[in-house]
């Protein structure tokens, strides 16, 4: 049996006995555990359901672990194209809504280890170079390029009247 993910049954909880709601959940999980077991076997249209049931889910926490939408909207993809490729191994010791997100966990984690600061040591090296080529000036040597340009901003932001004392402070 198929189900909607966005199907929802129109009954009157109010009167519903708890073994009634117990059957319904009961039946729900039945209903994920097919949809789970066809896209093992590379089912479409089951991966789509499940696509459509956890892909906000999965969204959301990479938004809060990332903060950064447009890269949350890339691991999330990621971790649908990842559990396309890995649901064979799902063996169902975990609700399989854990192994997902333990899945999209580990993308955010490998992306955050990649984008992480590179660590520039202080001792040891006079004359360090940085990912660009560019090289780093000796720490605590004089920057000669600077000089004269606080005078030149001071010079801009000043009024007239304070032009003078600029130039005699210099």
């Amino acid at each position: 049996m198929f189900m909607d993910p966005n199907y929802h049954r129109e009954e009157n909880h109010g009167g519903d006995t708890r073994a009634q709601q117990c059957q319904a959940l009961q039946a729900d999980e039945m209903a994920e555990t097919e949809i789970i077991h066809r896209a093992q076997r590379q089912d479409a249209a089951a991966f789509e359901w499940l696509y459509k049931l956890y892909s906000r889910r999965v969204y959301a926490l990479s938004l809060r672990m990332l903060g950064n939408t447009s890269e949350a909207e890339d691991l999330t993809q990621e971790a649908f194209l990842q559990l396309f490729r890995k649901i064979h191994t799902f063996r169902g010791e975990s609700a399989f809504s854990t192994w997902l997100y333990r899945m999209a966990i580990n993308l955010v984690l490998m992306r955050l280890r990649r984008k992480a600061p590179s660590q520039v040591p202080l001792e040891g090296s006079t004359e360090l170079t940085g990912a660009n080529g560019h090289s780093f000036k000796e720490i605590g040597r004089a920057d000669l390029s600077l000089n004269g340009s606080i005078d030149r901003v001071c010079l801009e932001r000043a009024p007239r009247a304070q032009e003078a004392a600029c130039v005699v402070a210099r």
